[in-house]
């Protein structure tokens, strides 16, 4: 891929071969969460740390330049550019230098359930065992330097690129938290529109068979309509809370009668019935609710990342007076390879907004390409198991023998197209790559 560069270019001869200093004018646009040395916490001196965005660079270079690279091909120009801890070790390339101007404002209000943000900070809430919510930085500002050798001038500048377009600083950044703008030069560092974002794409070239490792070359991004960088983020927040619990997608039923209408209704994908399946077999009784779905495992929505954590309701209800519901227990949906219980699995889509050289923002869904693991999903054991339980293919979207009642998954390869084909045909946005 050939790569244009910005012009000018300050070039300072510094320690080593001769490099190329690139100064970036960022401020913080959606809430910061996170991002200090100490989980779960945000730092007056140093909101924005150096080794943080080093991580993001990291993860998007890959994601640029990882496709038809052997493992041992990437390792090796990853720590000649990133550094690395393999044997002797290597020091890094690349230089940064962050220098905070505005350290901006902290919030530690609660996370305000059913807000759209609630997506992407549900993680900051308070816990039952007494931990506080977590804070959030607003409006923050600074300036990155990155000193670079020229050899690696135009990755290191793709890179960066992506970084601001589909990245962030701190926690969530996959949902839009830590987003960025660019406030001088903005023209040389970001999209003149959506469509010169999804050329960067194009410009990758076709897809490669996906491994592990997420890339955008093969990815898929869909936009809406431009809006200011609360009301972008708002909006694709929205859409992914629709899909997930929306009563609008087919995700959940609406409210039963009688019942307050901002009530949830029964969730239409198959994950609770599944557990409650599970349950049934251990010889418990279920109330108030038969499945729907019958005992084949099938668990669709560890394609949007794991762990998936899930409690029932077991209060009862005013249309349903009696003693408190009979239900399984809290569930834990995780994944299993080789023999090796694993519970993270990050999500292939980003939702966020993506910022424009004017100044405007786009709601965005990038579904990067990305191979799905060849383990199984299922329950996280009990009682020290070492397998999970009623474990599924991550490719498996319906049961055999079921029948789809979200309206979503029947006749969908993958969840990437169910994703794609309801956001174009119902929540207006367009596919443009």
């Amino acid at each position: 891929m050939k790569l244009a560069l910005p012009e000018p270019i300050v070039r300072d001869r510094l320690y080593g071969p001769v490099q190329t200093r690139l100064r970036l004018m960022c401020r913080v646009v959606t809430p910061l969460l996170g991002g200090a040395a100490r989980m779960r916490s945000s730092d007056d001196h140093d909101p924005i740390r150096a080794p943080s965005i080093a991580g993001q660079l990291r993860f998007w270079w890959r994601a640029l330049f990882a496709a038809g690279l052997t493992p041992e091909e990437l390792a090796r120009r990853e720590g000649a550019l990133f550094g690395s801890t393999s044997g002797e070790g290597q020091a890094s390339a690349v230089r940064l230098t962050v220098r905070v101007i505005e350290a901006g404002k902290v919030d530690g209000s609660d996370i305000v359930l059913g807000a759209p943000s609630t997506v992407a900070l549900f993680s900051a809430r308070g816990t039952a065992a007494g931990e506080p919510t977590a804070p959030r930085r607003l409006d923050v500002a600074f300036e990155l330097v990155v000193d670079v050798p020229e050899a690696w001038l135009a990755e290191v500048h793709e890179a960066l690129r992506a970084w601001l377009w589909f990245g962030g600083v701190g926690g969530r950044t996959r949902r839009g938290a830590g987003s960025l703008t660019v406030t001088a030069g903005a023209a040389e560092w970001l999209p003149a529109s959506p469509e010169s974002a999804a050329e960067m794409i194009r410009k990758l070239g076709p897809a490669l068979t996906p491994t592990s490792t997420p890339s955008l070359r093969g990815a898929w991004l869909l936009v809406d309509k431009p809006a200011d960088a609360t009301k972008a983020w708002e909006r694709a927040l929205g859409t992914w809370r629709e899909l997930r619990q929306g009563v609008g997608s087919g995700a959940r039923d609406p409210a039963p009668a009688g019942c307050n209408p901002k009530r949830a209704g029964r969730s239409n994908w198959p994950e609770a019935d599944k557990v409650r399946r599970v349950h049934m077999r251990s010889g418990g009784r279920v109330r108030p609710h038969a499945p729907r779905y019958n005992a084949e495992p099938a668990w669709p929505r560890a394609q949007l990342g794991l762990p998936i954590v899930g409690q029932f309701q077991v209060q009862p209800r005013p249309e349903r007076p009696g003693p408190r519901y009979e239900e399984p227990h809290n569930f834990e949906l995780i994944w299993q390879q080789g023999g090796e219980l694993r519970e993270r699995l990050a999500s292939p889509a980003i939702v966020k907004a993506l910022p424009l050289a004017n100044g405007s923002f786009v709601p965005m869904i990038l579904w990067l390409h990305r191979a799905l693991p060849d383990g199984a999903v299922g329950l996280k054991p009990r009682r020290g198991g070492k397998e999970v339980e009623a474990p599924a293919p991550f490719t498996r979207l319906i049961a055999p023998g079921d029948t789809d009642r979200t309206g979503l998954l029947a006749g969908k390869a993958d969840l990437r197209q169910a994703v794609c084909d309801w956001a174009t045909q119902k929540q207006g946005y367009r596919r443009l790559v």
